[in-house]
């Protein structure tokens, strides 16, 4: 085929570019979309055609979100310990309250002269506390059954 039939290959490329000034000399360059969204998400820096160095930082909105993000993580964990705390505290009331209970059952029992240990009702209940349960015979009988001595 003779040189004046070839045909030429056309190529059309369109970019566009977004104007950005250096922050220090302020010179106005160009860059495409697709690179300004690449250094603003991975943080390189790149630089001005006079060779300033130049990098995306998060925005002020970005980093009050993350500051409010970090906050309200700390609340969530703060009230997380509040509950368990509150949790604690009303079972050591619950555990109080019947050992408080238990104690007055107890003590109105050795009133009417019921004994603690034996179970069993005498009208003098501290001769039988004496002679049955403090007493040293009362102790060796507790020792010998493998018992401590109340």
């Amino acid at each position: 085929m003779p040189k004046r039939f070839q045909q030429l290959a056309i190529m059309r490329v369109e970019i566009v570019l977004n104007a950005r000034d250096c922050p220090t000399c302020g010179v106005i360059y160009g860059i495409s979309e697709d690179f300004e969204q690449r250094r603003r998400q991975d943080g390189e820096p790149f630089y001005s055609p006079a060779g300033h160095g130049i990098s995306f930082r998060d925005s002020e909105l970005e980093i009050a979100k993350r500051k409010a993000q970090q906050t309200q993580e700390k609340l969530s964990k703060m009230e997380e310990r509040y509950a368990s705390l509150q949790a604690e505290t009303d079972q050591a009331w619950a555990t109080a309250n019947e050992k408080e209970r238990e104690l007055g059952r107890i003590t109105r029992r050795i009133h009417a002269g019921v004994c603690p240990h034996c179970n069993r009702t005498f009208q003098n209940l501290q001769r039988h506390m004496d002679s049955k349960h403090n007493g040293p015979e009362a102790k060796a009988k507790h020792i010998a059954a493998g018992q401590t001595a109340s």
